[in-house]
């Protein structure tokens, strides 16, 4: 019986070391596409969320800038949580253009808004003066410049997969360069690998690169300078000069608009010529790129009522209304007050206004000239006359 059970054993079949390497490597064939393909998700979905933050950082910044007339400090990105400054802005430090990461307790929105998807802090370079209350916010009057790259026509206005596919078969539609000079406040992921950037733990996670190493260099070398490259269509992670995975979708101005300068036939326009927009001399537009004073309007103004409440009613209010060179003005109390220029003396009946003053004349008796047959009244004469036509 013990003979029999052990040739039995040794007849059974198994899986072999060769069998199980051979499985594993078919398994292995088949999940490669999906574990590619579910890795490609994962870097979008990350960029994606970069995204996000980076508008809630910049739409944060904005209504601060609102209500305080100033744009917040960055925050020290050296600091880590528990630090009494964490989050904070810090306005002690020098230079034209001040960075670090956004003061998301400044601004009061949650941390996780002042990150990328890969738990590092978003880079805030913000032109110093501008954190000042009263000194120069108008168009183009940053200290950043970022240089965009963008496919000339006809791939400028393509998807980036359609335009890396159309400049691939077309090699004369090259990147143009876009350089937006002024620019007052810039916010950015330093992407994946995080050159350049803190980490939650105020620890650099790299070291920035010398410029021509890689193409995002020159995004985190701000010590030396304070220009930027933005351009999506450029991410490259493959090793070497063209090596760029930053994410720079946020460059504002006080509209707080994710473009670095809004154009010049926005609605609302400044011209700081004559002062600060926080002084009486700076002139603000309607319809104008180019304000002449301090409310310069292209186009109609209207003021509506509510009738049925009496505490909606709306006007204009000016002490005077002049033709569009201000030469020619007049009061309004010639038209809704009461005005002693407005009297005529001596029993004289006004015949119209001129001069904010009424012109006052003599009365003209009328004749008693009857117009003839298929005849009408059609005016006066000067002596006043009946002046007949036919109509």
């Amino acid at each position: 019986m013990k003979n029999q059970t052990t040739s039995k054993l040794q007849n059974e079949d198994g899986f072999t070391l060769i069998d199980i390497s051979i499985m594993l490597l078919v398994v292995g064939i088949l999940a490669t596409p999906f574990l590619m393909e579910y890795n490609t998700f994962l870097k979008q979905e990350q960029r994606e969320q970069t995204g996000i933050n980076i508008d809630e950082s910049i739409s944060s910044i904005g209504s601060f800038y609102h209500a305080q007339d100033r744009y917040p400090c960055p925050a020290d990105p050296t600091l880590r949580p528990g630090d009494a400054n964490y989050g904070i802005e810090n306005c002690g430090a020098a230079g034209n253009v001040l960075y670090g990461a956004v003061p998301f307790r400044t601004l009061g929105i949650e941390e996780r808004e002042s990150l990328d998807a890969f738990k590092n802090k978003l880079l805030y370079g913000v032109t110093r003066l501008q954190t000042i209350v009263g000194n120069d916010y108008s168009k183009d009057s940053g200290s950043i410049t970022v240089a965009r790259l963008r496919g000339k026509n006809p791939a400028r206005n393509m998807a980036c997969s359609d335009q890396a596919t159309l400049m691939a078969e077309n090699p004369s539609i090259d990147l143009e360069h876009v350089v937006n000079t002024g620019v007052h406040f810039i916010v950015l992921s330093h992407g994946r690998s995080g050159t350049g950037a803190f980490n939650v733990a105020g620890n650099q996670v790299l070291a920035c690169p010398a410029l021509g190493n890689t193409a995002d260099a020159e995004n985190c070398n701000f010590g030396a300078d304070d220009n930027f490259i933005m351009h999506e269509c450029m991410h490259n992670e493959t090793e070497g000069a063209n090596f760029f995975d930053d994410i720079v979708l946020g460059e504002g101005e006080p509209e707080v608009e994710k473009t670095s300068s809004p154009p010049s036939d926005d609605m609302w326009s400044r011209n700081n010529t004559n002062g600060s927009l926080n002084n009486t001399a700076g002139n603000i537009g309607i319809g104008t790129g180019d304000p002449q004073h301090q409310l310069d309007v292209v186009g109609s103004i209207k003021a509506s009522s509510d009738y049925s409440d009496p505490t909606k009613n709306a006007a204009a209010l000016a002490n005077r209304f002049c033709d569009s060179t201000g030469s020619y003005c007049f009061d309004p109390n010639s038209i809704s007050g009461y005005d002693p220029n407005l009297n005529c003396t001596d029993g004289l009946p006004a015949g119209g206004i001129g001069s904010n003053k009424a012109k006052c004349q003599k009365a003209t008796t009328l004749g008693s000239t009857k117009c003839g047959s298929n005849q009408f009244v059609i005016g006066f004469n000067p002596d006043g006359s009946v002046r007949c036509g036919s109509l």
